[in-house]
């Protein structure tokens, strides 16, 4: 009984684990794309103020 109760609770800390991690590298990513998206919109309103 206690053994099946240890390994339920290790499956639960891996479990726990590996979605923080997965949590961590989504919100890198999705910085990553703001990052860049921004990046873009701003160069493209240089070059527009530039045309202007």
């Amino acid at each position: 009984m206690l053994r099946s109760h240890f390994r339920c609770l290790i499956f639960g800390i891996i479990f726990i684990l590996t979605f923080l991690q997965l949590y961590d590298f989504i919100l890198a990513l999705f910085s990553f794309v703001f990052d860049a998206v921004t990046d873009i919109i701003v160069k493209e309103n240089l070059r527009l103020i530039g045309l202007l």
